[in-house]
């Protein structure tokens, strides 16, 4: 099984999820109003086998599960948080594989869980278009439902950007409408310095 190095994964979720926890508010609640909007983009491309997807959707599913990041999101400004999982390969073949939902509790992160193993693979070779899938995710996070206090993209792959629209000035565009963009490694010894 190859090794996950990550920046941003479950634990640092559950830490940057704390970091959100607060005294609650006793005010009225919008109801698209959440501490976060996180989008998770996963890569799907031919380099990422079946044990790999598993790999990446159960640690999507447990990190929102675990009680810490659950007692964190119970305890924001907000008490919930939105999420929306965007699965990724080469040009025109990104798609948001679980539309936007609002998670506040276990049976809602049960909910995002299930409906995260149940997704069918995704077959679409041809490199890996990550620019045009951070393009899509913070397209959907301007235009969903929510009105996230904080905005995030969750980046995760075994490969740089290789075909597609160009990384360095997608990621800066995306950074400077206030979206922040994390990175999670799935290691490949092709690829040693990923992370960086």
């Amino acid at each position: 099984m190859r090794r996950l190095r990550h920046r941003a994964g479950p634990l640092p979720l559950a830490l940057a999820v704390l970091a959100l926890a607060g005294p609650a508010a006793a005010q009225e609640r919008k109801p698209g109003a959440v501490d976060l909007e996180l989008a998770f983009v996963v890569d799907a491309s031919g380099s990422i086998d079946e044990e790999e997807t598993r790999l990446q959707r159960e640690g999507y599913a447990d990190a929102l599960a675990n009680p810490r990041v659950l007692n964190a999101i119970a305890g924001g400004f907000l008490g919930a948080i939105a999420v929306a999982y965007v699965e990724f390969a080469g040009p025109a073949c990104e798609r948001i594989s679980i539309d936007w939902l609002r998670i506040s509790d276990a049976g809602s992160a049960a909910e995002f869980r299930r409906r995260l193993l149940a997704l069918p693979p995704m077959d679409c070779p041809g490199g890996n278009a990550i620019a045009d899938a951070v393009l899509l995710a913070a397209g959907s996070i301007k235009g969903n439902a929510f009105d996230g206090t904080r905005r995030v993209i969750d980046v995760s792959g075994d490969g740089p950007n290789t075909i597609g629209g160009p990384m360095e000035a997608v990621r800066d565009a995306v950074v400077a409408d206030g979206i922040v963009i994390n990175g999670l490694v799935i290691h490949r010894p092709s690829y040693p310095d990923l992370d960086a």
